[in-house]
């Protein structure tokens, strides 16, 4: 696998994870408040997360650094950009769910750019 292989599948979970968040709770008429709301979540959930990951994953020693490296900031990151979401646009509406909940939405969200930042790293460059 090369780096390119690796940067088009996250493109590709990107564009999905993007479509979800939004589809997933669409108002019937748009709505320019909940767009913005889903962007903010995709900054803080899909593409720092990753970013962060693929730094520190480049910054470790050895093919097992990497991938513990990537796997950790991104589920920490991930975790983290649900529980700042929880604080920015549910806390203030006070829907009755608790920070915990939010933030271990992370965990697959995160364990997928964890794995693609491990592979980017790992890969071959082209």
């Amino acid at each position: 696998m090369t780096r390119s292989h690796a940067s088009i599948a996250y493109l590709v979970f990107l564009a999905l994870f993007a479509a979800f968040k939004y589809f997933s709770a669409a108002p019937a008429a748009f709505s320019a408040g909940y767009l913005v709301s889903v962007i903010v979540l995709v900054l803080l959930t899909g593409v720092i997360p990753y970013f962060l990951a693929r730094f520190a994953a480049g910054r470790a020693g050895g093919t097992a650094g990497r991938w513990v490296a990537a796997l950790a900031v991104a589920l920490l990151a991930c975790c983290a950009g649900y529980a700042g979401y929880f604080k920015l646009f549910i806390e203030p509406q006070n829907l009755g769910v608790s920070m915990g909940e939010v933030a271990l939405r992370g965990i697959y969200a995160g364990t997928i750019q964890g794995v693609l930042a491990a592979l980017y790293a790992t890969a071959r460059r082209q």
